[in-house]
């Protein structure tokens, strides 16, 4: 604990990529995030009532990876009990398991969010128009939802939505006689008043040496442990892996793509393709593979399918963990094509260094106008 506080702790501006919503919860070492992404209006403005899908996002706050999925779902809420997340689907709420990243064997009937009175701590689910406006009992082990009626309160201070209705949670600074500082963390519980109180800085230099001990012996248990459980966590995946991994080859370090001489291997129905990519009335291929690192893959691939004025491929880079968990993708090029020939056609070139990162540089060509971009792919960002 003390060692993760003095050591590991990163500010909120460590999540500039990728796009990240609201902090949702936390799970070992890492941050999960969630957000919904909507459909826009002819005017280029968002439509609340009309979801497109949704993002869920994991953070390592100690290692500064991501991992990141894809739903076709409107993201709702999360159950605080529990770690599970809530979409919604049509007049259906869908509950997704954060530790097995599947969806339950259960529905309930859908509403806007969820809420805890604080003195009792019961929990509700709530529908709204201009604030509150019904509450139903959300049993938190069955997901039964109750009859939705007036609030209990008409005071709406009474309720708190969010996962920490229950706890409060601050670092208190003391300096110490040498004028250096210790840091207490205080956990306190907001029902009962009862506080716990630990240590987790210290100036002391026999507590140091100690606590340096017993954390590397925690740390070595922890990463054997964490290995064997991703291993057992992802078996079936790695099997997946293995197959979608073998439709690649090795491309060059240095390239320029040539059209007349693109060739791709077709890996839609692959169920690792499946997993990784959710674009209805797609094809997808395998192009190449640009360099592999000791936690990371990094893939060249094509996705064609139609679109308002054409007929269109999409070029991008993707990411993945030995697993085949998502961790980057990013378009880097199109090309549009109809009845009377490409709308745009933009070029890419492709450099991959010694230190495996790669840089792509791309102009953009879209009925005649030219606009150059750049790109940059690392075994870690």
């Amino acid at each position: 604990m003390w060692y993760e506080a003095t050591n590991n702790f990163y500010p909120g501006d460590v999540f500039t990529s990728p796009m990240h919503g609201i902090i949702k919860t936390i799970i070992e070492d890492e941050v999960v995030f969630a957000f919904t992404i909507y459909k826009k209006d002819g005017k280029g403005r968002l439509n609340l009532k009309k979801p497109s899908h949704s993002f869920v996002q994991f953070y390592n706050w100690k290692t500064k990876k991501w991992r990141e999925f894809k739903y076709p779902y409107e993201y709702v809420d999360k159950l605080n009990s529990e770690d599970l997340l809530l979409f919604r689907e049509d007049n259906k709420m869908k509950f997704l398991d954060l530790k097995t990243l599947t969806f339950l064997n259960k529905e309930t009937i859908s509403f806007d969010n969820i809420l805890t009175n604080y003195n009792d701590g019961i929990v509700y689910a709530s529908t709204y128009d201009k604030g509150i406006d019904k509450v139903a009992l959300l049993n938190e082990k069955t997901f039964e939802v109750g009859k939705f009626s007036k609030a209990p309160s008409n005071q709406n201070l009474e309720y708190y939505w969010g996962a920490m209705w229950k706890y409060q949670i601050k670092l208190d600074r003391k300096q110490n006689a040498q004028k250096k500082y210790d840091v207490d963390l205080f956990i306190k519980n907001k029902k009962t008043g009862l506080e716990n109180i630990t240590r987790i800085s210290t100036t002391n230099e026999d507590e140091i040496s100690l606590l340096k001990e017993r954390i590397k012996t925690i740390q070595d248990n922890r990463q054997q442990r964490s290995k064997d459980d991703l291993n057992k966590k992802y078996a079936k995946q790695i099997e997946e892996m293995k197959d979608f991994e073998s439709n690649f080859s090795i491309l060059p370090n240095a390239f320029t793509y040539d059209y007349s001489k693109a060739q791709g291997r077709d890996i839609t129905n692959l169920k690792m393709s499946k997993r990784l990519f959710l674009t209805p009335n797609t094809t997808v291929y395998a192009l190449g593979k640009l360099f592999e690192c000791d936690e990371s893959i990094v893939f060249l691939v094509m996705l064609r399918g139609p679109q308002a004025e054409g007929t269109e491929s999409v070029y991008a880079v993707l990411k993945t963990d030995h697993f085949g968990n998502r961790l980057q993708y990013q378009i880097i090029s199109r090309t549009i094509r109809n009845n009377l020939g490409y709308i745009q056609m933009d070029e890419f070139s492709v450099a991959t260094h010694l230190n495996n990162n790669t840089t792509i540089s791309v102009t953009e060509n879209y009925m005649g106008n030219e606009k150059k971009q750049a790109y940059k792919f690392y075994c870690l960002n």
